[in-house]
């Protein structure tokens, strides 16, 4: 007496449970929770960096508009 085999339906039940599975062990693998954290550094390094050189350029902005601002205030007679 063998198995009985399975339907269509059954063999897409297993199909589907064990991709399930194996999703679940990758995502836990500590490899891939490794990669994620650095990425997420990256991305945290890559956002520090880039508004440390909007806060600098803006400064810059400032600073140019401090000096035309001088250069017009001196030119107003007293």
């Amino acid at each position: 007496m063998g198995r009985k085999p399975l339907t269509p339906e059954q063999r897409e039940q297993k199909r589907l449970a064990l991709n399930a599975r194996l999703r679940e062990e990758y995502a836990n693998s500590a490899e891939v929770r490794e990669m994620k954290k650095k990425r997420y550094r990256e991305k945290t390094e890559c956002i520090k960096a880039y508004s440390l050189q909007r806060y600098h350029s803006r400064n810059k902005e400032l600073e140019e508009l401090r000096q035309k601002v001088m250069e017009l205030e001196s030119k107003i007679p007293q």
